[in-house]
């Protein structure tokens, strides 16, 4: 799909032409009476990044989706799951100052999504995945130099620090180390269930409950230099997030949204010349001011916000 092909033969490519292949399109490949129950049921675009499964039925059976512990009662070293914020030290090559980063991570399962913003830009990380062990690993495009190439993280996550080597196409290899603020945050990112508004003031989570993001924002999105205007109105209730965002381009409403102790997130699709555009919107609030990322298809924009009126 980000290549070019259309979504609905993207979709085919994985159902019924292969069904069609091996002669058993009468059984498998499509949604119909008679034909054997496999679905999936995702929250969002298929094809999105951010998208979730949601469901996923075998023959009609549902299918537990809930990450298998590790051996041995699953007290390893990543037990606490990656989720939170994290101040990074980078040092890209020997001789050089070191770079402050703040990386924000999610996660679910063995999946992690994020962001990262400071000395070396602002984007989202890609390829990202979290063993059993602690062990870590993510792509993010990182400027330094003026000089924008893509880098690779891999290390161990012991408790609340990180630390591992970090390899940038064409600058060879360095080295990362950092510390979660506030300390472990649950598995997937929110607070347990059942735990809203009762967390202390010290608690984690406790600064992500402190804002409601209810109300209208008005937001500046750094395209290639110069602010692009929109308005976000948003409606939240516990850790889900919906409302509107209107720029330019129109009017649409926002999908999948999301807030927890990492701060939040959201997607929107645009209609840009004519073709659908899909963006996702990761940052974090304080009080009135918000700041972030969106990125899509076409690259990643830090964005700035700000509330009129608590």
């Amino acid at each position: 799909v980000e290549g070019g092909l259309a979504r609905d033969e993207a979709l085919r490519a994985m159902t019924i032409r292969p069904a069609e292949l091996f002669g058993v399109e009468n059984q498998l490949g499509t949604i119909e009476a008679g034909k054997i129950a496999n679905l999936t049921v995702t929250r969002g675009d298929i094809f999105a990044r951010d998208r979730r499964i949601a469901y996923v039925f075998i023959d009609g059976r549902p299918v537990d989706l809930k990450p298998q512990p590790p051996a041995g009662g699953g007290g390893g070293a990543n037990a606490a799951g990656v989720s939170g914020q994290w101040s990074l030290r980078v040092t890209l090559q020997q001789g050089q100052p070191d770079k402050s980063v703040t990386l924000s991570l999610r996660q679910e399962g063995e999946r992690i999504s994020g962001s990262m913003q400071g000395d070396l830009g602002t984007a989202q990380i890609a390829n990202a995945s979290v063993g059993a062990a602690g062990d870590i690993k993510f792509t993010a495009p990182v400027t330094s130099g003026g000089q924008t190439t893509e880098a690779t993280f891999t290390g161990t996550v012991t408790g609340n620090e990180m630390r591992g080597e970090v390899t940038t196409v064409g600058a060879g290899n360095g080295t990362f180390s950092g510390t979660r603020s506030g300390g472990a945050t649950p598995q997937g990112g929110g607070r347990p269930p059942g735990s809203a508004g009762a967390a202390g003031a010290g608690a984690p989570g406790a600064a992500a409950a402190a804002t409601d993001l209810s109300g209208t924002w008005t937001l500046a999105i750094n395209l290639n230099g110069q602010n692009v205007p929109a308005t976000l109105a948003l409606r939240q209730e516990s850790n889900r997030l919906s409302g509107t965002f209107q720029s330019q381009l129109g009017t649409t409403d926002i999908a999948n949204g999301s807030v927890g102790a990492d701060g939040f997130r959201f997607t929107i699709i645009l209609s840009v010349q004519g073709q659908s555009l899909e963006a996702t919107f990761t940052g974090t609030a304080s009080g009135n001011s918000m700041s972030g990322t969106a990125s899509s298809a076409q690259g990643s924009a830090p964005f700035t916000g700000t509330r009129p009126g608590a």
